[in-house]
């Protein structure tokens, strides 16, 4: 009844989206459009070049500045919900989970399974999931499936490219503003300035966001602490002959709430209401200077540098209960110097060849401490550490014969993970110390790869591919680890990284003279050593949960993406994606969960999207634009007892433009104001003696937890100039 009950949600789900699509072509549409009127094409760097993305062997999404601009992509979900076979997990304190294929960010004690690079510089802090502004950019590239060969680590599941915006050398300037429901008011600005002709550019942007809190504490009988975020960018370009430096430095500032959630059960009839004790508040700093230098030697060869430092600053204080009278809690601190340095070469030395090798130094020196209990009885916690990662890559990409091609890649990482533990008990009577523990670690991965594909005709290509890619390991708290076991040592602190092989085979084509394209991809992926956390020991509050490596999992599935403009007003988009992603030897405390579903996994996405274009009057053009996107399937926990909640979201954004100089839109997001959880509302309670082999009804107890509800509708209207 179930699996019936599931694959009609699907079928609905698909059916809101093709309704969606095609709802306004039923009308008389204008004839079909001449040759010259397809898809503009698509070019990517997800292989550390330029290339078409209907060229490139591998499951590849892109966004252009222009697409950026008419979906209104703000963040880190936005991208992820208009994603195929991607989710996204968002929190009103700034924490994002998002995945690709069922492979996520990661629990804020791991590294991330994804790989996030702005500007070509890794940006992911060990263990912070906090989602940024995203402003003034110039292209968002999601890539799909392992990607170690020439990312290396923490790239598991995939990675996501952010391109800002560079200086150009001509005078530009644009001012956005916008209000909304909750008090939300918004601004965006940009000036780029050519200082010297054709030679030496600046480009400054800035943006402004808050609203008011979308939760009320009816303990503290007030909204949560409302969102303000703020950042600003400025970028010098260099360009003489073959030389192309660009210089940047971004500065941001967010202050937002604790950990708002809410019960499941709820004692108010107000669905976004917390019962939180103290009001919770998040402040983050963050400061980022790059550098970007390419050298031109020849036609054939380019050597290109990119270095990047990081300084980030969070500190967090938050309600543990959701009690009524001053309870748990816990509060932290956490800061990093993070600086990636890349050199790289790319050649095309002869006909139908051309390769790319380079080497990355990575250095992350975090520091965090954490305070959780309740007044006059504290547990604190800390790490200072060192993680070092130099690391290789070369890739070469040779034409066998007219049409098909062979590519090779392999990358070989060397970490060097050092930190040190500790912390002490604060209770009534005194204090006990936790003595501080270092503990050092050094793992070498090769991550080989290659590609075959086939260009069967100009607008066909068949493609299959072979990747594989690793998640670093890390450190376990001590209050984890019971060091005065016989034969426990330092190195029991480590859990090793976690490893993925995939396979994928696809097919990327274009049709009726670029008017329609239709891709498609099947994969397999295989996780060896996963990362677990399992508890050992202890019971309450001293219960000790470390991370271990232990079991497998399986995933399987498919993507297929659809781009089509029918006449060249409208141009529409559907993407339905599967994911069967199931646990194999995979053992537990309570029993055997081999053959289980991993949890937080969607088995199916949905994705689509209307886009209409059309002069009005002389010089004024009317747009529309909507997206639908939807999550369904899947459990939250490992026993499979409590489904992930179905999600079905639609967003709209219609308006006015003149001569590109001045457009007026209204806008709304989740307009059907939809409500759900996005993290779990209740807990599975396993039963003493309950094994995961027994029927689900006999494993736990469904019991309400703690869970953070989605954002409700928000819509408003922007006013943008540009001149």
């Amino acid at each position: 009844m179930k699996c019936r009950t599931r694959r009609e949600r699907v079928q609905r789900a698909l059916a809101a989206g093709v309704a969606l699509l095609f709802c306004t072509a039923a009308d008389a549409a204008p004839p079909a459009s001449p040759p010259g009127d397809g898809i503009e094409e698509i070019t990517v760097t997800g292989r550390k070049r330029t290339e078409a993305i209907q060229d490139v062997p591998l499951s590849i999404q892109a966004f252009s500045a222009d697409e950026i601009r008419d979906a209104r992509i703000q963040g880190y979900e936005d991208i992820f919900r208009l994603t195929t076979n991607a989710s996204v997990e968002e929190s009103a304190n700034g924490d994002v989970t998002v995945s690709i294929r069922g492979i996520d960010t990661g629990s804020p004690l791991t590294e991330s399974g994804l790989g996030l690079y702005v500007d070509g510089a890794y940006a992911y802090f060990r263990g912070i999931r906090s989602n940024v502004s995203l402003f003034d950019l110039e292209s968002v590239e999601v890539l799909r499936g392992p990607q170690g060969g020439l990312y290396g680590r923490n790239s598991i599941g995939g990675a996501l490219l952010i391109n800002t915006a560079r200086p150009r050398f001509e005078f530009g300037s644009s001012a956005k503003l916008r209000v909304g429901s909750d008090e939300a008011r918004g601004f965006d600005g940009m000036v780029n300035l050519p200082l010297v002709s054709e030679t030496l550019a600046l480009r400054v942007a800035y943006t402004d966001s808050q609203r008011d809190s979308f939760f009320t504490n009816r303990v503290l009988g007030r909204r949560e602490r409302d969102p303000v975020e703020r950042a600003g960018r400025a970028k010098l370009r260099y360009n003489a002959g073959p030389v192309d430096l660009t210089l940047s430095f971004e500065r941001s500032r967010d202050s937002l709430s604790g950990l708002d959630r809410t019960l499941a059960e709820q004692r108010d009839p107000e669905p976004r209401a917390t019962f939180a004790n103290l009001l919770g508040s998040t402040r983050q700093d963050s400061e980022q200077w790059n550098a970007d230098f390419t050298f031109e030697m020849s036609d054939s060869v380019e050597v290109r540098y990119l270095g990047s430092y990081r300084d980030f600053r969070r500190s967090r204080v938050f309600d543990l209960d959701g009690a009524d009278a001053l309870g748990l809690f816990q509060s932290q601190n956490f800061e990093s110097d993070q600086q990636t340095h890349e050199m790289r070469l790319t050649a095309s030395p002869a006909e139908g060849l051309s390769f790319t090798a380079g080497t990355v130094y990575y250095r992350d020196s975090p520091e965090f401490m954490s305070s959780s209990g309740a007044p006059g009885n504290l547990v604190e916690s800390g790490l200072s550490g060192e993680f070092d990662n130099v690391s290789g890559f070369v890739e070469l990409d040779y034409e066998l014969l007219p049409g098909l091609r062979l590519a090779g890649e392999l990358g070989y990482s060397v970490e060097e993970n050092s930190g040190t533990r500790g912390g002490r008990i604060l209770f009534g009577s005194g204090v006990l110390p936790v003595p501080s523990v270092p503990a050092s670690e050094k793992e070498r991965v090769t991550t080989p790869g290659a590609s075959l594909s086939w260009f069967a005709t100009e607008s066909v290509m068949l493609y299959g591919r072979y990747s594989t890619s690793y998640k670093s390991g890390g450190f376990n708290d001590l209050t984890d680890v019971d060091l005065s076991a016989p034969g426990a040592g330092d190195r029991d602190l480590y859990f090793q990284p976690e490893k993925v092989r995939g396979f994928e085979v696809g097919a990327k084509t274009q049709w009726l003279d670029d008017r329609l394209l239709l891709n498609a991809a099947v994969f397999d992926m295989r996780q060896r050593d996963l990362q677990t956390r399992v508890s050992t020991g202890g019971t309450g509050a001293l219960e000790r949960r470390p991370f271990v490596n232990a079991g497998e999992a399986l995933r399987r599935g498919a993507e297929i993406e659809l781009r089509a403009r029918p006449f060249l007003p409208l141009e529409l988009s559907l993407g339905y994606g599967f994911t069967d992603a199931e646990l194999e030897d995979s053992v537990t405390q309570s029993g055997d969960a081999s053959g289980n579903e991993v949890p937080g996994v969607p088995r199916y996405t949905v994705n689509a999207g209307l886009q209409y274009r059309r002069p009005v009057a002389e010089r004024w053009t009317l747009f529309f634009r909507s997206d639908y996107t939807s999550r369904l399937g899947g459990y939250r926990d490992i026993a499979n007892v409590i489904e992930l909640d179905d999600t079905a979201l639609t967003s709209l954004r219609v308006g006015l433009e003149l001569d590109e100089r001045f457009t007026i839109s209204f806008f709304g997001s989740n307009i059907f104001d939809r409500e759900y959880f996005e993290t779990a509302p209740e807990a599975c309670i396993v039963r003493p003696g309950a094994s995961l082999d027994q029927p689900a009804d006999q494993i736990c107890d469904v019991v309400p937890n703690l869970g953070v509800p989605n954002a409700p509708r928000v819509v408003g209207v922007e006013i943008e100039l540009n001149w």
